[in-house]
């Protein structure tokens, strides 16, 4: 008799990512990736720095043929949070149509419009994703 599978073998690769300074008074941004079938669940949380600084973290969903297929902005196209305070987040890159899905997502911190970080992570590198 098959029994059925554990949560463990149930769960999704998740991965950590963080851009930005790391400091008292430095912009950073940080989180978590929880790797779907081709879609990716993000969560994480962005640190403003000291004074007026305003900040916003970007995020680049490609596909093995390194094509954008998704994207998002927090905290959304066009804006900025600004000042010393810590914002949270919760999201998914949905790749739910696209065949393969989500290989790897790039993480951009933007201050004042200039790029401060950057962080590469790479996804499933399993074959065969629907």
């Amino acid at each position: 008799m098959m029994q059925p599978p554990t949560q463990a073998a149930l769960a999704y690769p998740k991965t950590h990512w963080e851009v930005g300074a790391h400091g008292l008074g430095c912009t950073s941004a940080g989180g978590d990736f929880i790797w779907d079938t081709r879609s990716v669940q993000v969560s994480g949380a962005l640190a403003g720095a000291a004074g007026d600084v305003c900040q916003a973290v970007i995020f680049t969903a490609y596909d093995q043929d390194d094509r954008v297929i998704a994207g998002a902005t927090r905290p959304g196209p066009g804006n900025y949070y600004c000042g010393v305070t810590r914002h949270g987040f919760g999201f998914t890159l949905d790749a739910s149509s696209v065949p393969g899905g989500i290989r790897y997502v790039v993480v951009d911190l933007w201050e004042r419009n200039a790029r401060t970080g950057h962080a590469y992570r790479a996804g499933s590198t399993s074959s065969g994703r629907p």
